[in-house]
């Protein structure tokens, strides 16, 4: 059975001091979203909500709302966001107005209707998608992160028409790939940058666990199961797995980027190299048992990725079990050499035998970390 998510709220502890000035004037915004999400009449428009905006409308409006709140905390020191005859003025970060948006929507997230959480969660991505220009710190990206896991596992949906199940899911890993590509405002020290990178790539394995593990157990399978259960999900479902992994591979060029200039930090990366090294070996997996040339070419591409984001961090390692997994990479994508592959008459997704060909030895190909590893007789 579904295991009701925790409120956010209970997390968060917002004194007078954090809290943006005009939180009443916020509140009255979030709540009129929470009003469409449970389709109840919101006092403060004049229209009735028997044909309430769809989840897609209200994703659209809160990235709006969130983008144009961005710009105006950022551009100015006593920001105003105006909105028809919505004012707001706060100093306070934008985390406390994303806090804020999920104590407001508690109501639709505790509803026994699934399709009050449903356009809840809708909400909930279009405020993480509309900060995307936005640090986020590790406690935000942590406490959001879990928030959105318990909403990727198995779902009871047997009493609905609709496939409420999927729908959730396939949110809240949309709400995943947003949040995994956020910068960080926490890299100030090594422990700090490493927690950064933890949480966004721990995120992600268990994720994709959760979408992948069956409505009988409602467990997170382990990575064994995992490929088989992977291996079974409709196309566009693994594909959004797949998806998940790339922004988060993203998201460490986004951060590798930002601590560029930063020579005091990374003085020891065994731990940062641990993580990765498991991270890769979980990507490698999934390529399991894939056999659409669609999801294939998105793979490769994506590992070819990995390869050039964690090459900073495998330039050199102080022991064996330290060093890119590289031969589990060309494990996982040695079985398709040499590309079979004939695109039908009608190949309107423009996959090709050549370009299939050209993302497999660009994997297979890459040598930027073999010193590293020779020098600990890895190949």
């Amino acid at each position: 059975s579904y295991h009701q998510p925790t409120p956010l709220v209970t997390f968060f502890t917002m004194t007078n001091d954090q809290a943006p000035p005009d939180m009443k004037t916020l509140e009255q915004v979030f709540q009129s979203w929470t009003k469409r999400c449970l389709k109840e009449q919101d006092e403060d428009k004049d229209e009735m909500l028997d044909t309430p905006p769809t989840p897609e409308v209200l994703q659209q409006d809160s990235q709006s709302f969130f983008l144009d709140l961005n710009t105006k905390a950022s551009n100015s020191s006593n920001p105003v966001f105006l909105d028809g005859d919505i004012r707001i003025e706060t100093k306070s970060p934008i985390e406390i107005a994303v806090a804020k948006l999920i104590q407001d929507l508690g109501a639709a997230f505790s509803a026994t209707h699934h399709e009050s959480r449903y356009r809840a969660l809708h909400v909930l991505v279009g405020a993480i998608q509309g900060c995307k220009d936005t640090p986020f710190s590790n406690t935000l990206i942590q406490l959001v992160g879990g928030f959105l896991l318990k909403h990727c596992g198995p779902i009871d949906d047997d009493d609905y028409g609709e496939d409420y199940d999927s729908m959730i899911r396939n949110t809240a890993i949309h709400g995943l790939v947003a949040m995994v590509q956020l910068s960080s405002s926490s890299i100030a020290s090594d422990a700090e940058l490493q927690k950064a990178f933890e949480i966004r790539l721990q995120f992600v394995q268990e994720g994709i666990k959760l979408r992948c593990s069956a409505p009988d157990n409602g467990m997170s399978p382990d990575t064994q199961d995992m490929r088989e259960q992977l291996s079974t999900l409709p196309r566009s479902k693994r594909s959004l797995c797949f998806e998940l992994i790339e922004s988060v591979i993203k998201g460490v060029v986004v951060i590798t980027n930002q601590i560029a200039s930063n020579t005091s930090l990374l003085q020891d990366k065994s731990g940062l190299q641990q993580m990765m090294v498991t991270f890769a070996r979980f990507a490698s997996s999934c390529l399991h048992g894939e056999s659409d040339p669609r999801c294939l070419q998105q793979l490769l591409t994506i590992f070819h990725e990995m390869q050039r984001a964690f090459e900073p961090y495998f330039l050199e390692s102080t022991r064996e079990e330290l060093v890119f997994p590289s031969e589990d990479l060309f494990d996982a994508v040695a079985p398709y050499f040499p590309i079979q592959f004939s695109p039908p008459p009608n190949n309107v997704h423009n996959i090709t035998r050549e370009g299939l060909h050209s993302a497999l030895l660009a994997v297979l190909c890459y040598t930027k970390m073999d010193k590293n590893a020779i020098a600990h007789k890895r190949i």
